[in-house]
């Protein structure tokens, strides 16, 4: 592999679907969506399959269609990586001069570092308040009510908890790993942000790659433009119990928001 390896270490809604987007265009580079290494599978998702397809990538396992699909079977993350490398990724370089991954759960980033030792990381963050709206208007969106099993909750508590739970792993890999920190706020509204990310990955990606060619949702907020029509929506929030809510997410987790440079 030539060009380092992308991992776009996230937390939940904070932009990380943007990002891989911005660095993905066929035959420049692919950064699939949440391959899920880490729960002994190789998952490829309907946009990544779309890209693979027209371009003649045959992956192994996979039916050669534009559809998601999963390989499982594996006894350990460090199986499902190390067939993602090799079954994956390898036949991908033959078409994409690059390759990357964005996950939002980093329990086992030791394994994508052993794997691929020229990996490029980019954290992401955002303001926990907006991140909490995010994750309320999302299920509210594909449910009709923000809250529809324990898994899910969303509450304060449990969205501060679980973030601050991949945080840690963001810090470990801050500390041990070639890193760029990249704020979702910042990408949205300053072009030289997404240079300096492609600088740091050697990513050629011409332009703001394939966004707005996939996600419908995204697609009619923002149409195929990088728009700040999501950045400190907790500014404008109209449910005071909402916002309130939100402002107590802020409040658990100061650790996060001195990291980030977030303030009240």
């Amino acid at each position: 592999m030539r060009k380092p390896f992308i991992y776009i270490a996230s937390l939940r809604r904070t932009g990380s679907s943007l990002l891989r987007f911005l660095l993905t265009a066929p035959t420049y580079a692919i950064v699939f969506g949440e391959p899920r290494l880490h729960r002994k599978k190789v998952r490829i998702g309907n946009s990544d399959m779309s890209l693979l397809v027209p371009a003649g990538v045959t992956i192994r396992g996979l039916k050669n269609s534009v559809a998601e699909h999963e390989i499982t079977g594996f006894r350990s993350p460090t199986e499902s990586v190390a067939y993602f490398k090799k079954h994956v990724v390898q036949e991908v370089l033959k078409v994409f001069p690059q390759v990357g991954i964005k996950e939002i759960r980093h329990r086992h980033w030791q394994d994508i570092l052993q794997a691929f030792p020229n990996t490029r990381v980019v954290l992401t963050g955002r303001d926990p308040r907006d991140i909490y709206l995010s994750l309320y208007y999302k299920k509210l969106h594909i449910k009709g009510k923000p809250v529809f099993n324990k898994r899910t909750l969303i509450t304060p508590q449990v969205v501060a908890e679980d973030l601050l739970h991949e945080f840690s792993y963001q810090q470990q890999l801050f500390n041990n790993a070639e890193c760029l920190k990249v704020c979702y706020e910042e990408l949205c509204s300053d072009p030289q942000i997404l240079q300096q990310i492609k600088q740091f990955t050697e990513n050629e990606t011409p332009d703001i790659g394939v966004v707005g060619q996939f996600k419908e949702r995204d697609k009619q907020l923002h149409g195929a433009h990088v728009t700040e029509k999501s950045v400190y929506r907790w500014k404008t929030e109209e449910n005071q119990q909402l916002a309130a809510e939100a402002q107590h997410v802020f409040d658990l987790m100061p650790e996060y928001c001195a990291f980030w440079e977030y303030t009240r």
